[in-house]
Parts: C-alpha cells; sequence; structure tokens
C-alpha cells in the first residue's frame, strides 16, 4: 500500500481523535480558562507535517505528501462534523450547509498546507542517514 495512504488514514484517524477531545472539552471546560483552542491546533501543526515528512521522505516526492495531508484533512474533516453534531460546542452547532463546508475546507486547505511543506523538507532528507565527503 502506498505510504500516503498509511500516513494519511493512520495519522488523520489520531488528529481526528484529538479534535473530538477538543471539542468535546469545549463543552465541559471554560475555553477562556485553558487554551485548548490552541493546543489543539499546535497538535495539529506537528501531525500534519509529521505525515509531510515521512511521506515525502519515503518516496521522494513532494506531491504524495501533499495527498496524504490532503487524504488526512478529508478525514479530520468528515469525522469533526459529525462530533460535533454529537457533541455541539458552546458557541453553537454548525447548522448551515456553508458551515459545514467550511469545516471540511479549511481541514483539507490546512493539512495540504502544511503536509507539502513538510514533505518538501521530508523529501530533500537522507534514507541513508549522515553520507561523509571524500
Amino acid at each position: 500500500m502506498a505510504p500516503s495512504i498509511i500516513w494519511g488514514i493512520g495519522v488523520g484517524l489520531i488528529i481526528a481523535a484529538a479534535d473530538a477531545v477538543t471539542i468535546f472539552l469545549a463543552g465541559t471546560v471554560n475555553p477562556t480558562d485553558w487554551p485548548i483552542d490552541d493546543i489543539d491546533t499546535l497538535v495539529n501543526i506537528a501531525l500534519f507535517s509529521l505525515i509531510g515528512f515521512k511521506v515525502g521522505r519515503a518516496t521522494g516526492t513532494v506531491r504524495d505528501a501533499a495527498e496524504a495531508g490532503v487524504m488526512a484533512g478529508v478525514l479530520v474533516g468528515v469525522i469533526g462534523l459529525a462530533v460535533a453534531r454529537a457533541f455541539p460546542p458552546p458557541t453553537g452547532a454548525m447548522d448551515t450547509p456553508n458551515q459545514m463546508i467550511a469545516q471540511i475546507a479549511w481541514n483539507i486547505v490546512f493539512g495540504g498546507c502544511v503536509a507539502i511543506v513538510a514533505g518538501w523538507f521530508g523529501s530533500r532528507a537522507s534514507k541513508g542517514g549522515s553520507t561523509t565527503r571524500r
């Protein structure tokens, strides 16, 4: 199976789980007491970067890294919508189609952009470790 599929779906599920915990905590903890959303964003950046770097390093191409990030973004967006419907945030539920589409689109763009940048670095990383010049 392609590394973009393995990393995109595997880490995408982890990101979706972290987002689900964030949505759940936003309903039980006052968001002004603890920066829940900021921590979630940092975790998302780290995990989308991991996807991009690992896929870029495994395949040597940036395109595959971007595809993995977009795949994870779609997965995160769809699962996030389902969780938000089950546990509506205190700011209000996502009821309109525009809000739902915006949620999915944001995750796709965020995942793709972060993964493509990290994939560029990963595609240039040495697979065999350090090499010495003679």
